[in-house]
């Protein structure tokens, strides 16, 4: 996977990062359009519906494998929620389009380049996760109490074949508003969940949401995509640049 995402701004070849992982789980939840304005920043982002009248919310949990950085990371954890928006067919047509609302990981030096490289908002280091590889489960928290307790909806473990790649476009900050391509490559299972059908976890009032009160609001899974635990996955992530 060597390729630059077409409509990348700046496509040299240090311009992108490679993460290795072993480990994640993503939930997308459906949620009224309402709940999620004030997630957004000012500026020309638009919420992305997946049906009339209701939008998308991510979180994303991520076993990330020793040696990021050139070597200078241990093994970590992440978690990541962003929100649905359009995406700027400009640049690239993606599988989705995100705005980064908020990022939390055990590692103090990654949420530093996190910041710093990328523009993400770095919200908390992460002081308990318990990582279940065989029932697909993923528990986080800080010192503030539990996040989100993750887990697979499926009854059954069958992932695709061959790596599949996942394109994402995400935008992070507020005046300016800056981007990002960020490509998965994994094994992957995919859970269509229709009407909401699965049990995917636990979300738990916390800072981490901000203004999302997600123990109040009813949130509907839809789509949860989990990475093969026994193969090592990669994330290919470019700097950060500034939008419109």
């Amino acid at each position: 996977m060597n390729e630059i995402p077409r409509g990348h701004r700046q496509p040299e070849q240090n311009d992108r990062i490679i993460w290795n992982y072993d480990f994640s789980i993503s939930t997308f939840y459906g949620c009224e359009l309402q709940a999620l304005l004030p997630l957004l920043p000012d500026g020309n982002l638009t919420l992305a519906e997946a049906i009339p009248g209701i939008g998308l919310i991510n979180l994303t949990a991520v076993n990330f494998r020793a040696g990021g950085l050139d070597g200078l990371l241990p093994e970590f954890q992440e978690l990541i929620l962003s929100v649905g928006v359009t995406p700027d067919l400009s640049r690239n047509v993606p599988n989705f389009a995100m705005y980064v609302v908020s990022l939390a990981s055990t590692c103090e030096l990654h949420l530093e380049h996190s910041r710093e490289y990328y523009k993400l908002p770095a919200h908390t280091l992460l002081t308990k996760v318990s990582v279940d590889r065989e029932k697909l489960q993923i528990a986080l928290a800080n010192e503030r109490g539990p996040i989100a307790s993750l887990k697979s909806c499926a009854e059954y473990k069958e992932y695709s074949t061959e790596p599949q790649e996942r394109l994402i476009q995400a935008f992070t900050g507020n005046q300016p508003i800056y981007s990002s391509d960020c490509i998965f490559r994994a094994r992957v299972q995919e859970n269509q969940l229709a009407g909401g059908d699965g049990d995917v976890g636990l979300l738990y009032r916390h800072p981490f949401f901000g203004d999302l009160a997600v123990d109040d609001l009813e949130l509907i899974p839809f789509v949860q995509m989990i990475s093969d635990p026994d193969v090592v996955a990669e994330q290919y992530y470019y700097r950060s640049l500034p939008w419109k």
